[in-house]
């Protein structure tokens, strides 16, 4: 019974640890000791101790593939995704350059707009701590005076603005997490934003653009990495390109079944062009990727210039407002 007990607590143990998930250096690292020559069992032995329940599953019969569809992240499935084609040290290698970029942009924007963010949210605080501490205070202590309409006016203008701003943004971040989760949603929206949005598009020939280039390194065609990228878990992309795989199974030609698609820039329908006439698959390819670095580059360049502009704007009539109201009790000894 004891016995019993003991394997029933070490093996709910190991299902819990399977949520633990694995990070980019940790895949970073059995990359590099995989193409070293060290077995997989051996590599899992070199990760950090909290890691130490990927041996323990596998010396337990559980395929590693498995454990990798447990983790429910963007480089594991990538990984699960490219392992069909190539080696899992390669589908690793591949699945990093997939998420170097995200990655890079992500940061990047996080770090540039921290700093505009933590202003604008400090102005909020200081009105509404002005306006709904200090304000009444001085109020009640000048009863026999009078505050300026304007002041009044001012205060609860600004007061709206704030109160309806962080509406927006929380229900904004409620609908950034629901579009996370919700795949169909998140299909739909990307298809019914890209015939609106230039970054959109943009957006979508970029991934699009990366998976295909990658099958096509590992000697796959360009159609047949159509069909491929019928198998992948991100809906979207396998909606696209089974809408794009039905077109030419249809006998359209690839040029214009690209150009009917709603989610590919015209960067992306140049850089097909050119690729059928060239016959330069990967140079074509360096150039596409090359060109959208720059342009995410100058949109987020772009976006943090009206990020800063509104925020010393809003910081500017924040001060000023402020200033007003530290002057009532010069203006109520004045009176006096």
């Amino acid at each position: 019974m004891k016995y019993w007990n003991k394997k029933k607590l070490k093996y709910v143990s190991i299902r819990l640890n399977q949520h633990k998930k694995l990070t980019s250096n940790d895949f970073q690292t059995i990359h590099k000791l995989l193409e070293a020559g060290y077995p997989l069992q051996t590599t899992l032995q070199f990760l950090p101790k909290d890691k130490y329940w990927i041996a323990e599953s596998l010396n337990q019969g559980i395929d590693f593939m498995d454990l990798l569809k447990q983790q429910n992240t963007s480089i594991a499935k990538n990984i699960c995704f490219f392992c069909s084609i190539t080696t899992l040290s390669n589908a690793i290698q591949i699945s990093n350059t997939l998420n170097e970029f995200h990655k890079k942009m992500v940061k990047t924007l996080f770090t540039k707009s921290c700093y505009p963010c933590i202003l604008l949210i400090s102005s909020f605080f200081l009105i509404k701590l002005f306006s709904n501490v200090i304000l009444p205070q001085l109020i009640s202590g000048f009863a026999a005076q009078q505050i300026p309409t304007y002041l009044i006016s001012l205060i609860q203008y600004f007061n709206i603005f704030i109160n309806l701003f962080m509406f927006l943004l929380i229900i904004s971040i409620l609908i950034s997490i629901l579009v996370c989760i919700n795949k169909n949603i998140q299909s739909r929206l990307l298809h019914t934003l890209g015939s609106k949005l230039t970054c959109v598009r943009n957006y979508c020939s970029y991934v699009f653009a990366n998976y295909i280039n990658e099958l096509e390194k590992g000697g796959i065609s360009t159609y047949y990495s159509i069909q491929y990228l019928q198998n992948i878990d991100i809906l979207w992309l396998k909606q696209l390109a089974f809408r794009l795989f039905q077109k030419l199974d249809d006998g359209n030609d690839l040029i214009d079944s690209i150009e009917n698609e709603k989610l590919f820039s015209q960067e992306f329908m140049h850089c097909m062009k050119l690729r059928s006439v060239t016959q330069t698959g990967k140079a074509t390819f360096d150039l596409f990727f090359i060109q959208q670095q720059e342009y995410w580059n100058k949109l987020l360049k772009k976006s943090l210039i009206y990020l800063f502009g509104f925020t010393y704007l809003f910081i500017g009539l924040a001060v000023s407002l402020t200033f007003q109201i530290m002057l009532l009790p010069l203006q109520f000894v004045e009176t006096f």
